[in-house]
């Protein structure tokens, strides 16, 4: 125990030991002299106000006692003389109450947990539940419109980021926060505390800054700003990047944006040439304080899409979380796709070969009927007559493989090139076969009336 608490035990002891005679002693005192109880006392006021010697009512002395009694039961279980027996304090009951309200929220996020930063910067109910977590906790130094303190706290609604503005880093500067580490002097100069830098430092601060200028589009000394290209490619370049863009890994701020943190007059290159030069004698380092022990992982979640959502458009919110979700499955279909492809390719294969060998089979099969059908020519008239007929018969025939090769030639679209030859060559084979039959027919015709003048002849 600390000496103020040894005093302050002290004294509450004494008080309450104090109140207990003080009971005591009204409760024996004489106050009516000689009067019994009942009778009226000596004592008057105002001439003719008298008392009756009454003793204290017994549920009003008992009130004196049980206040007493509460009294050192209070400090015999809370902390005060000692730790109390309870073992109760205000951090222990605080925890408790957090435990507990943590365990019901938990609940209610869990509906968040499976969301990307993407969605839930789409999702109304969750920008709510983030804005909510923001005032409460953020607004203090970026204010309730998220917009900054201008020379103090950054603007989280536009899209400059010192740390990096997507999800993940958002994420990681509120759960783990920064701490800014600009160098005093850089590797510019030396600075000596309370000592104005030499004439030699000075002109480098006057290079360099011109140069700054130059980065950012301002109004500069462009010789000055020649010999600080060169100082700052030597001193400056590891932080802030070649062409002054910054490098959010490390926390090296874009120079070359015309937005800046500690500047509270960004428009006027003199007043920002002399900011810049104090800037690097002596740095401003502002601490982004952790949150993961306050609002936990499920909060910073909901409030990251909230803050982010603010510096983006609300296309530009749809966009990033629809790639995010058909990236994984374009990536499957373009897997599955070639095979399909190729199992397409394969069937239309067979089916291009299966009819070309049709046709090609049918066209055999009519050239042996055609060759029938000429060394039928040879025989007497009535058996070449019925040759004609087999003949006409076999022209159809050879027909109908051509139809049935374009219908297939139909159904297969990418082979219809390849069918449609084969189909086309069994065609002039059936004209072929009625070609002979034709001139099987005429010797045919002109034996016919020589039969008739040998039976008439005398």
């Amino acid at each position: 125990m600390t000496a103020v608490s040894i005093f302050i035990a002290a004294v509450t002891i004494l008080h309450i030991l104090g109140y207990i005679g003080l009971v005591y002693w009204t409760t024996h005192i004489k106050a009516g002299g000689d009067a019994k109880e009942g009778e009226v006392i000596d004592h008057t006021w105002d001439g003719d106000l008298k008392e009756m010697n009454n003793p204290m009512p017994g549920w009003w002395l008992s009130l004196f006692y049980l206040m007493i009694a509460f009294a050192i039961a209070y400090l015999f279980l809370y902390p005060g003389v000692y730790k109390g027996s309870k073992g109760w304090t205000q951090l222990t009951q605080y925890q408790q109450e957090s435990r507990r309200v943590d365990a019901r929220s938990a609940e209610y996020f869990r509906h968040y947990a499976g969301k990307s930063v993407e969605d839930l910067a789409k999702d109304t109910d969750a920008l709510a539940i983030g804005r909510r977590i923001f005032l409460q906790n953020c607004a203090v130094c970026h204010a309730s419109d998220a917009g900054g303190t201008p020379g103090n706290y950054p603007n989280l609604t536009d899209k400059d980021w010192i740390w990096g503005g997507t999800p993940e880093n958002i994420i990681n500067t509120i759960t783990n926060g920064h701490t800014g580490a600009m160098p005093a002097g850089g590797a510019l100069i030396s600075v000596t505390p309370g000592q104005a830098p030499s004439a030699e430092d000075q002109q480098k601060l006057e290079d360099v800054s011109n140069y700054i200028l130059a980065l950012g589009g301002y109004e500069h000394d462009q010789a000055l700003a020649e010999k600080g290209k060169e100082l700052y490619g030597t001193s400056c370049v590891a932080c802030h990047g070649p062409d002054g863009k910054g490098n959010p890994i490390i926390g090296g701020i874009n120079l070359a944006d015309q937005t800046w943190l500690y500047a509270e007059d960004s428009e006027d290159p003199a007043a920002l040439k002399t900011f810049i030069q104090n800037q690097i004698q002596h740095p401003r380092n502002n601490v982004m304080p952790a949150w993961k022990d306050i609002l936990g992982e499920a909060k910073i979640k909901v409030v990251a899409a909230y803050v982010y959502s603010l510096s983006q458009d609300e296309s530009e919110v749809d966009n990033s979380a629809e790639e995010e979700k058909t990236a994984t499955p374009a990536a499957a279909g373009e897997v599955e796709k070639p095979a399909a492809e190729a199992t397409a390719t394969a069937a239309e294969t067979t089916a291009t070969t299966s009819a070309a060998e049709k046709p090609a089979a049918e066209a055999t099969a009519t050239a042996a009927e055609t060759t029938a059908t000429t060394s039928a020519a040879e025989k007497p008239a009535a058996e070449t007559t019925a040759t004609t007929a087999e003949a006409a018969a076999t022209t159809s025939a050879a027909e109908k493989p051509a139809a049935e090769t374009t219908a297939t030639a139909a159904e297969a679209a990418t082979t219809t090139s390849a069918a449609e030859k084969p189909a086309a060559e069994a065609v002039p084979s059936a004209a072929e076969s009625v070609q002979p039959a034709s001139e099987t027919a005429k010797p045919a015709e002109a034996a016919t009336p020589a039969s008739s003048e040998a039976a008439t002849a005398p």
